[in-house]
């Protein structure tokens, strides 16, 4: 049972800036809900009737809620149904039509049909255009014939389906004598193929082959007709249930307009052009605007600007004799309405105190808090009639007056919240996943090697935001008194690999005593892939637990967690250390491949190792630069955002890592960046608004020690750059940020880069700094378990939620910025980022290294 403003299950939605979307036909049952001045709340579903608010409290818009054109066009039924409510989704209207049924796409044009020639009665039919229809626009094909004999000939075009345009007819005639030789071509014009698309031209030819005697011909081509236009899309309706609602900002429900019909195509004959075109395509419908359903139990505060207007219908195509344009247009969309409903106690919660001598109520559906509740009826008579009611603890109904009668709906009782616990066992917190871990070794040139089976030890790394990488080490159960098995191609005595029919070599496997090195698994440079495989299969099954099930009664199955494996970590061995006393084992580091950004290569274009970028986007040039030999970092889309910002840039010796972190300090405020080390993409992305994981305390988490410092605070920037021209002076400024100081006093900071010769670039450095550094740093350290969360889908760079804390915590959005995995846990630093000495120094040392390059050439010999 839904209780009328919902349970607040999912929480408060503050919409402060851009967009946020929901889905449509879903029930959202929030708290209080704001969309801030300037903030848009919208969806991304592209079926769907409703967008449905169930409130608690207040909803308030300041901002604007935006529905139109969201859904796929047409006239489609996606109806949405909420207890004995339901909302049909708004419709289209009438697309144009020659004849057949209703349809919200226009309908297509017929071809051109052609007479017979002279002394002949054949006529060439042009098809049908296709009546207006929701699948897939389907044109007729125009007949194309190559003749060479007496006679005439004649082809009828082929009909649209589906909004398409028919074919146009073709017609030849032929007369000549036997020694005369020539061929004639007529080819009909195809029939529009897309909505709107237009009709195609009528063609043909006369080619001369050679030979004596007289001759005749004639040809002709009709044109095809246009295709309909497309339906406009269907505006969504807002359904808000709230206890309050204010609304101030805008509210867009229209429809968006139908498309226009396609043109006819042009009529030819051998003679040349003539005027007359194919049937016009014609309009599809407008999409209908949706209605606003308002339902509230205090007030309402309606000074919104509704746009719920209807979408115009589409134009008719041109076509006919002359190419005239048909009266009409494909029908306008309605617009839709407003619904304003206050609410009686009877529709929701009541409060029972009767004290009258005869008391009668009709509740709708109360809701009892958790505690005792108690109707005492003091009254002679008293009758009460219920709805559904939800109970959470205890029901006591208490006689103690004459007579009282109490007639109930369905009544649903659920137990109250138990007594507060005691001290939680973190360690057994959960149930664990059960996880095994697959090590798949490769050569350095990518082919696959096998599998390490004898891993002793559990994968665990950590890494920070804003760094390529990390590693990790591998303690493998070897000593020098075991052998391995070595697995290799079988080859000939000239070392020629014996091969299958399919080229494929043939494998051996052999055993060694050496467990490292060469001719083993463990071998500088060899490359390493770390999946954890856990989860399962399960039934798909609905809310109450009924499976889902095919047309033959077996039920859906789907996957929870990774069955299959994920890859969590990916890199290649830098160093393996062999221990062969009391303890024997290998101990291998792997470096994940982020790592090789400061070391394989160079930013170059050819030989040069200076490259200048001239002005374009960062996530260009960072394209550019991971492309330029590329290693096994790369980039995707969704993994490089577009900044927004252009700049022009120069590398001068500097590696890939160099290049990175150049171009991340020009990003706007705010940016993130970091390579992954389980996907091996660079990521470069603005942090999100809403959070990517919602921890819950006492399931996900046990505490949440939230730290503000301002051991790292930076409000003044001194930017020492390279000479702002040649033989100029150098660059120099200083950037303060003057509330900082007001607030926390002075705290300096110098970069130093020779590369640096703009003004615009000094101030991106400085600000980014600042943005970074400027206010106290809020910080907290958690842990995730693995038992309570799939800790594998936590990722740096994040955003973090809370819930159930009932203090200011529940508000907090906090940053993942370093990540501790484990196969148990994730322990995940939230906030900001605190540099240690040895990071400050290792960028005091790459800041003097540039400056040493500033004069070598731009290539080296």
């Amino acid at each position: 049972m839904l209780y009328y403003f919902g349970d607040g299950s999912d929480g408060e939605l503050n919409v402060t800036s851009g967009t946020h979307n929901l889905p449509l036909n879903t029930i959202h049952q929030f708290t209080n809900v704001t969309i801030g001045s300037g903030a848009t709340l919208s969806t991304s579903s592209t079926t769907g009737a409703a967008l449905f608010l169930a409130v608690q409290d207040t909803l308030t818009l300041n901002g604007t809620i935006n529905l139109s054109g969201k859904v796929n066009p047409g006239d489609n039924q996606w109806r949405f149904t909420v207890g004995d409510q339901f909302w049909d989704s708004p419709g289209v209207a009438q697309g144009g039509l020659y004849s057949g049924t209703f349809s919200s796409y226009g309908s297509g044009g017929g071809g051109v049909s052609l007479g017979g020639f002279v002394g002949s009665p054949v006529t060439a039919n042009g098809g049908a255009g296709g009546a207006g229809g929701d699948g897939a626009v389907v044109g007729g094909d125009g007949p194309w014939q190559s003749r060479n004999s007496n006679g005439t000939f004649s082809l009828h075009g082929a009909k649209g389906s589906n909004s398409g345009g028919g074919g146009g007819g073709s017609q030849v005639y032929i007369s000549k004598d036997p020694t005369r030789n020539f061929v004639v071509v007529a080819d009909g014009g195809n029939g529009g193929s897309g909505y709107g698309a237009h009709g195609l031209d009528g063609a043909g030819g006369f080619t001369d082959q050679g030979g004596s005697g007289g001759l005749a011909y004639a040809w002709s081509a009709g044109g095809g007709g246009g295709a309909g236009g497309i339906a406009g899309r269907a505006g969504v309706h807002l359904v808000v249930r709230a206890r309050t609602i204010i609304l101030n900002g805008t509210i867009i429900t229209s429809g968006s307009p139908g498309g226009n019909g396609g043109n006819g195509g042009r009529t030819r004959f051998n003679s040349g052009w003539t005027d007359y075109w194919g049937m016009p395509g014609l309009g599809g419908g407008g999409g209908n605007g949706g209605s606003i359903y308002l339902y509230y139990a205090q007030s309402v505060t309606n000074s919104a600007t509704r746009v719920q207007t209807g979408g115009s219908g589409g134009a008719n195509g041109f076509g006919n004799s002359n190419f005239v344009q048909p009266a009409g247009r494909g029908s306008n969309g309605s617009s839709g309405s407003l619904f304003s409903t206050a609410l009686s106690p009877s529709a929701y919660a009541s409060i029972l105190k009767p004290d009258s001598a005869t008391a009668s109520f009709a509740i709708g559906e109360p809701i009892l808090e958790p505690g005792p509740v108690t109707l005492t009826p003091n009254s002679t008579v008293i009758t009460a009639q219920f709805g559904d009611v939800k109970v959470d603890q205890e029901l006591v109904l208490q006689d103690s007056a004459g007579t009282m009668g109490f007639s109930f709906g369905d009544i649903t009782v659920e137990q109250g919240p138990p007594p507060p616990p005691g001290e939680l066992d973190w360690s057994n917190l959960g149930t664990e996943n059960t996880k095994e871990y697959i090590y798949k070794v490769y050569r350095p040139d990518g082919s696959y090697y096998g599998v390490w089976s004898d891993v002793k030890d559990d994968p665990e790394w950590t890494q920070q935001i804003n760094t390529p990488g990390t590693t990790t080490t591998v303690l493998l159960a070897r000593s020098a008194n075991q052998t391995i098995q070595v697995r290799e191609p079988l080859v000939d005595h000239i070392g020629e690999p014996y091969v299958d029919q399919d080229g494929e070599p043939y494998f051996i496997t052999t055993e060694t005593s050496n467990t490292v090195g060469e001719d083993t698994d463990v071998q500088m440079g060899y490359l390493v892939d770390i999946y954890a495989v856990y989860g399962g299969y399960e039934e798909l099954v609905d809310q109450d637990g009924v499976p889902y099930v095919d047309q033959d009664g077996n039920p859906y199955i789907v996957s929870t967690g990774a069955p299959m494996g994920r890859r969590v970590f990916s890199g290649k061995i830098i160093d393996y250390e062999a221990a062969y006393g009391e303890t024997a084992g290998v101990t291998v580091t792997i470096e994940s491949h982020g790592l090789g950004l400061a070391t394989d290569d160079f930013v170059r274009s050819g030989n040069a190792t200076t490259v200048i970028f001239p002005v374009q986007p960062i996530e260009s040039i960072l394209k550019d630069v991971l492309d330029t030999n590329p290693g096994k970092m790369t980039w995707s889309n969704d993994s490089i955002e577009a900044t927004g910002l252009s700049i022009t840039q120069k590398f001068q010796l500097n590696t890939k890592l160099e290049a990175v972190k150049s171009l991340y300090n020009q990003s706007p405020d705010g940016w993130y960046w970091y390579g992954n080390v389980a996907d091996n993409l660079v990521y470069l992305k603005e942090p999100a608004t809403m959070p990517h994981h919602v921890f819950t305390k006492r399931k996900d988490i046990k505490v949440i020690n939230p730290k503000q410092s301002i051991e790292n605070l930076i409000n003044v920037v001194h930017v020492i750059g390279g000479e702002t021209s040649s033989g100029g002076p150098q660059l120099y400024k200083e950037y303060i940020d003057l509330t900082s100081v007001a607030q926390w006093g002075r705290k300096v900071h110098r970069i130093t880069d020779r590369r640096i010769t703009l003004e615009a670039t000094a101030q991106r450095y400085a600000q980014k700094v600042m943005s970074l550094y400027s206010q106290p740093i809020y910080t907290t350290t958690l842990e995730v378990s693995s038992g309570a969360y799939d800790i594998e889908t936590i990722q740096l760079g994040q955003m973090v939620g809370f819930r159930n804390f009932d203090n200011f915590i529940d508000d907090l959005v906090l940053q993942i910025v370093s990540l501790s995995y484990t196969p148990r846990k994730v322990t995940v630093q939230l906030g900001g980022v605190l540099d240690s000495k040895e990071k400050i120094v290792a960028d005091i040392q790459e800041t003097l290294a540039n400056e040493q390059f500033e004069k070598i050439p731009t290539s080296p010999s």
